[in-house]
């Protein structure tokens, strides 16, 4: 009885661990970290530099606008990098 007894403790002790070494060891794991870490960081690139653009056509839009009120500006003219 002790010995069985002893087999029990044993193994309900070693579950954890190996359970928690065996979630560690999953093939493939680390890759996928990896590949899913450099997808959002590509996001969060893309993202930055999409309100860059954004800030930059505000700012551009914006001195366009107070120099024709300055009547500095011809606007019978095609402006550039307005997508029309």
């Amino acid at each position: 009885m002790k010995t069985l007894t002893a087999i029990v403790v044993a193994a309900a002790l070693a579950a954890p661990s190996i359970a928690s070494a065996q979630r560690h060891t999953t093939p493939g794991t680390a890759e996928r970290h990896a590949a899913a870490q450099a997808q959002t960081d590509a996001n969060a690139d893309a993202q930055k530099r999409s309100e860059n653009r954004r800030a930059e056509n505000e700012d551009s839009r914006n001195l366009h606008i107070n120099g024709a009120k300055a009547g500095k500006l011809n606007l019978a003219t095609e402006r550039s990098g307005d997508g029309a």
